[in-house]
């Protein structure tokens, strides 16, 4: 078959970029012909792909994404021109598509809690990605969404009215290396020694490219009002570059930095979630949260918001899902739950893997392309 995939911006280490990459490694392992259009593109591809780069305009962010699906219509109508039959996947919001794949959640519910209708109405930003989500949800839209919560349709029905014949679930699709390894202990010990953190330790890691977004703001704060007793005996590492200086500066002013690692950006998200003895990850708002499901799958101990998308499998694997609205007397009272007894967490480990063991975590990518086959099959056989 012949598949198109749009998306904005790739780069390696984003949420929605990993899972591009792997449904676009999937395709190609199936044999099917794969172009991909792009505004942005950041390191390697996928042998076998073809990748188009577009160009797009404006100033801003939103009128970018809005001029990219311009760009992708204008492609795919030069395409049919030429009798090309073909399913048009996209990662992003724009009318048109075949398919989408919903990594965020719906704006219009999320944006309607903190501003008013008229706000909403006259903000250039908020206006276009409003109009771009509804083209694409709308009851006379045609395409097809590939959700990954069950709570992104609610939304999306609550305000579109979406239908539900219109809507197919994708599980978990994290790499098949997060598993716990039979060379656990080595691996752990190694990254403890690289990242010097003493074996006797308890080490809290927040992984997120922006860590405000992620919370690590409440999670120094929180960490902060701790007993000394507690403080004393771990560490918290921080992996994420964006808005690093504010989370820094925070951690100033509340006199821990000798206890706060700043890790920035990282490439070995596996073994640093091995070297970990649990993950918090007090985000304020995550549609999934795929770093949770990895730590889930290490057997690692999880305490997130309730805002993350996939707080449900934490919260089904005995793990701590922290309420929303997020109270930081909360999330201090959990911590100290979870890190007064050292055993609690060797408990909450063991625990967690079990469950690992017998949960999807990994199948997204694969039940995503089984979907685009049989969905695509009856116009897609006419051009074979």
């Amino acid at each position: 078959m012949k598949f198109v995939f749009a998306i904005y911006s790739y780069f390696p280490y984003g949420g929605l970029q990993k899972d591009f990459f792997r449904m676009s490694e999937e395709a190609l392992r199936r044999g099917h012909s794969l172009t991909v259009l792009a505004a942005e593109w950041e390191g390697e591809k996928p042998d076998g792909l073809h990748l188009e780069i577009l160009n797009v305009r404006g100033m801003t962010n939103h009128a970018k994404m809005a001029s990219f699906g311009k760009e992708v219509r204008k492609y795919a109508k030069t395409l049919r021109k030429n009798g090309e039959i073909f399913t048009l996947f996209a990662f992003n919001r724009f009318k048109g598509a075949d398919f989408y794949f919903a990594a965020d959640n719906c704006l219009a519910e999320r944006a309607a809690r903190k501003h008013s209708r008229l706000n909403l109405a006259l903000t250039p930003r908020y206006r276009t990605r409003l109009k771009l989500e509804e083209e694409v949800l709308s009851p006379k839209a045609k395409t097809k969404i590939l959700s990954i919560v069950d709570t992104q349709k609610k939304e999306y029905q609550k305000i579109y009215k979406t239908p539900d014949e219109r809507f197919f679930y994708l599980p978990p699709g994290i790499d098949k290396a997060c598993t716990l390894p039979e060379d656990f202990q080595q691996r752990r010990e190694a990254k403890r020694h690289e990242i010097l953190v003493d074996p006797e330790l308890r080490l809290i890691v927040l992984v997120g490219a922006n860590l405000f977004g992620k919370g690590a703001d409440r999670l120094i704060e929180a960490f902060a009002a701790l007993p000394q007793s507690i403080q004393r005996k771990c560490r918290v590492f921080l992996a994420g570059s964006v808005t690093e200086k504010k989370c820094r500066l925070l951690a100033e002013k509340l006199k821990i930095t000798d206890r706060v690692i700043f890790g920035g950006a990282r490439s070995d998200v596996p073994d640093l979630l091995l070297a970990a003895d649990l993950m918090v990850h007090p985000a304020r708002e995550e549609a999934t949260g795929t770093v949770l499901i990895e730590a889930l799958a290490m057997g690692l101990p999880v305490a997130c918001s309730a805002a993350c998308g996939f707080s449900c499998y934490v919260r089904e694997s005995g793990n701590i899902v922290l309420p929303e609205p997020f109270s930081a007397r909360g999330l201090s009272a959990a911590l100290i739950s979870l890190l007064a007894d050292p055993s609690t967490l060797k408990k909450m480990r063991k625990r967690t893997l079990a469950y690992s063991k017998t949960t999807d975590f990994y199948s997204r990518a694969s039940v995503a392309i089984d979907i685009l086959e049989q969905e695509s099959k009856d116009v897609q056989t006419v051009s074979q």
